[in-house]
């Protein structure tokens, strides 16, 4: 509310030696004069398609057996937001910090496996086991900055950085790295 209440803070462990361990930074306190707010928002997105030739290795009444080879592709992408907005009271000035985190991760390879399909009168069971070997493209983009507005600001105007988000990490990383994708289905 207008006053601060309930009080709410971002926790973080703080690594200055004097002060070091956990700690947090108040967004809104009625002890300490200030109201504000925190949005959190975030989503999740995995979705994959395979190729595969089969091979049958075994074939009887109730029974059979195949190999499987074959390329996977899968797509991974997630994005975390947090935006906060504090008011001090006793002197007006509103201070903002966004954060935003986005990430993609894309798996190419080729699998191998095999599926094992048994059957007795009405009952079935289907067994498949895969696994796929390659390479995953990672990319990360982190933004961030935070502003301070109000006449009684210490340092009016809006910065590189937020609050998870600084300088030293903003940015666009890339990287390739070999991964393994294993699956079984029942």
């Amino acid at each position: 509310d207008g006053a601060g209440n309930p009080p709410l803070h971002i926790p973080f462990n703080n690594t200055d030696p004097r002060l070091a361990g956990p700690d947090s930074v108040f967004i809104a306190d009625p002890l300490q004069q200030f109201s504000g707010n925190v949005a959190v928002t975030s989503s999740l997105q995995l979705w994959g398609t395979e190729l595969n030739g089969v091979f049958n290795v075994c074939r009887r009444p109730g029974f059979e057996f195949n190999l499987l080879a074959g390329f996977r592709y899968i797509d991974l992408r997630e994005n975390l937001t947090i935006s906060t907005s504090s008011t001090d009271l006793t002197n007006g000035t509103i201070s903002t910090s966004n954060d935003r985190f986005d990430t993609r991760n894309q798996f190419y390879g080729g699998q191998f496996g095999g599926r094992l399909s048994m059957q007795h009168e009405c009952w079935f069971v289907d067994l498949t086991g895969k696994v796929a070997l390659g390479m995953t493209h990672e990319v990360v983009n982190i933004q961030g900055d935070s502003s301070q507005t109000g006449a009684n600001a210490n340092t009016p105007g809006t910065f590189p950085g937020g609050f998870f988000a600084q300088p030293s990490n903003i940015g666009r990383y890339t990287k390739n790295q070999f991964g393994v994708v294993p699956s079984a289905e029942l």
